[in-house]
């Protein structure tokens, strides 16, 4: 029975410690997603010559799942509802980064384009998606330095604090 319950024990606090390392990765997927929605948002606005509204739609049409329903939710928000686009934009980013455990520091490139786009002319609402689209590719690379640092490092520190429990316990 003992041996049971450090196996259990040890079991559980190695995944806490995967549940952190997961975290991280979590965050990084979701920030490429941002930059991919970010990239498509320019290509509409650039390529097709879409207005906001119009890149919204076309983009929640094309994507699926929670993507999908977060562009539909900011072009519902701008378009139906009759609010400005940053107002929108940064409610709704907000939203599904909690949702999804990214913090206001990962999503603050996004944040920074949300007050030039839709206003002025194409080229300035290009340099804004792009800067915006760099500021995610610098956060995503520190997440994954950090991830490399730490991310093995979360799982058998929670290996480790399983078995000083079983000793303890013992």
């Amino acid at each position: 029975m003992k041996l049971l319950g450090a196996l259990l024990l040890i079991t559980g606090a190695g995944g806490l410690g995967y549940l952190a390392e997961y975290g991280l990765k979590r965050r990084i997927t979701f920030l490429l997603k941002l930059k991919e929605l970010l990239l498509l948002l320019e290509s509409e606005i650039t390529y097709k010559n879409a207005t906001l509204g119009e890149a919204f739609w076309e983009l929640s049409e094309r994507k699926q799942g929670m993507e999908g329903s977060f562009l539909k939710d900011v072009f519902e928000g701008m378009e139906v509802q009759g609010r400005n686009f940053e107002d929108v934009w940064c409610e709704y980013l907000k939203k599904w980064g909690n949702d999804n455990g990214l913090t206001e520091e990962d999503l603050r490139g996004a944040f920074s384009f949300s007050d030039a786009v839709g206003i002025y002319d194409i080229s300035l609402q290009e340099r804004m998606i792009r800067y915006a689209t760099e500021q995610l590719e610098e956060r995503i690379r520190l997440l994954k330095k950090e991830h490399e640092k730490k991310g093995k490092a979360y799982f058998y520190l929670g290996i480790a604090g399983g078995a000083m429990g079983v000793i303890i316990f013992l």
